[in-house]
């Protein structure tokens, strides 16, 4: 599940979580409405200690600083933003230096990273337009995948030959939207998170009496049989499971969007239990485990976290020269990389993150996919026989402001696209 760019852009009303960064947001948007500039500087400053190198802020702070005499630190700002692999928006307070040649540079360097890759072929087609996907799976052993549809309440199976059909049906064993998903190949399970988080993230026959309620499912992925629902509500507080990582020993470690903590369900305990505690993460959503199962990666609107779970020890990714680690969905471990989709102003894309021997620092990064013309805010993939497989169409934004769905006529086909990595 993909927040774009915080209340700056969306005006989406999450739990605040770690540094506030939801509050700071909303306190840079008012300064901004009321021509405060010199405040909103103090508060871009705060917000960029705590997510270093976020296009989004970088792109308030250009502005505010255009709007306060400090053009050649604003211009920065813009090629900062562009080496990154971002693509800001034009606006009427960079008027006065859309003329010089550090400018048209910029626009220049924009357009080429809005400019289409192509790298990415069809996978499967969903002939359904209302499904609005999230979470993806893959059992190696019969060679199928899985994926949810958040809006029909359903979790969708697809053949080796290309078939999809109903893993498990709408409203199934009162399934409420699914998001991250995950096969445990070994024990033959599949791992569901699924959240009510009402108008936020709509969905068929909503119970309001659920709202702010998640939980996770565990199913017998030979028999589709539902074998056991993890469910965590509190009354005056929202929760919702996002993403999910299954280590080999059985344990299942899932990300909690809402209220900024990691949950766990430990296979020798086979219950929730929370890991890291609320309000760690500023909305954290993609979530990894190392080959070797030492560490836990967790993304967030601050960036990359690095778990080692000998220790609980926490330490942030730092951010290469010209490397984003912001606006990650998806996230997939593979081999020495991360894999992962996402946006980041202006441009939606599928990045392979190499890492360090320790698996500790990015150390380059590979662009396998952008601004692909089947793209409707891509979410989460897969690998499988060294590709990566995702949702390449969410259509996550396809609702008016009351929650109700658009027509059929302004609505796509499900795709899911695959991209080689190796």
């Amino acid at each position: 599940m993909r927040i774009i760019l915080l209340l700056l852009l969306t005006g989406a009303q999450f739990a605040y979580a770690a540094g506030d960064i939801f509050s700071l947001s909303k306190q840079i948007q008012q300064t901004f409405e009321a021509k405060d500039y010199q405040s909103a500087l103090r508060h871009l400053n705060i917000a960029l200690e705590i997510a270093p190198k976020h296009p989004s802020f970088l792109y308030y702070q250009a502005r505010a600083l255009m709007l306060t005499g400090q053009q050649d630190q604003a211009l920065k700002n813009l090629e900062e933003i562009v080496a990154l692999g971002a693509a800001p928006p034009e606006h009427a307070d960079f008027a006065s230096v859309q003329n010089s040649e550090r400018w048209k540079a910029i626009a220049k360097q924009s357009q080429l990273n809005k400019t289409p890759t192509h790298m990415s072929d069809v996978a499967f087609l969903i002939p359904q337009k209302d499904l609005i996907l999230e979470g993806t799976a893959y059992d190696p052993v019969r060679k199928t995948f899985y994926t949810g549809s958040i809006y029909r309440r359903k979790i969708l199976a697809i053949d080796p030959d290309g078939k999809v059909r109903d893993f498990a049906a709408e409203k199934q064993d009162g399934l409420w939207g699914p998001l991250g998903m995950e096969v445990d190949p070994e024990r033959r399970w599949l791992w569901v998170n699924h959240t009510n988080l009402g108008e936020e993230m709509p969905m068929i026959d909503p119970d309001p009496t659920t709202k702010g309620h998640t939980g996770v499912f565990k199913y017998d992925i030979t028999t589709g049989k539902l074998i056991q629902k993890y469910l965590l509500a509190e009354k005056d507080k929202p929760h919702g499971f996002n993403d999910l990582a299954v280590a080999r020993n059985g344990d299942v470690y899932i990300t909690d969007s809402s209220d900024g903590s990691v949950y766990k369900i430990a296979a020798s305990k086979d219950s929730l239990e929370v890991l890291i505690p609320t309000q760690t993460f500023s909305f954290p959503n993609g979530i990894a485990l190392s080959l070797d199962n030492r560490l836990l990666y967790v993304a967030d609107i601050a960036g990359l976290t690095i778990v080692d779970l000998r220790t609980m020890k926490q330490q942030k990714m730092e951010n290469p020269a010209g490397v984003a680690l912001t606006g990650i969905d998806g996230m997939v471990f593979y081999k020495d990389s991360l894999v992962i989709v996402g946006g980041i102003l202006g441009v939606d894309r599928v990045v392979r993150l190499f890492l360090d021997s320790d698996g500790k620092s990015v150390v380059r990064a590979k662009v396998l996919e952008a601004n692909h013309p089947l793209f409707s805010l891509p979410t989460t993939g897969v690998m499988a026989d060294s590709s990566l497989y995702y949702i390449a169409n969410s259509q996550l934004r396809s609702f008016d402001e009351k929650g109700n769905i658009f027509p059929c006529e302004k609505l796509q086909d499900s795709f899911i696209l695959k991209v080689k990595v190796d």
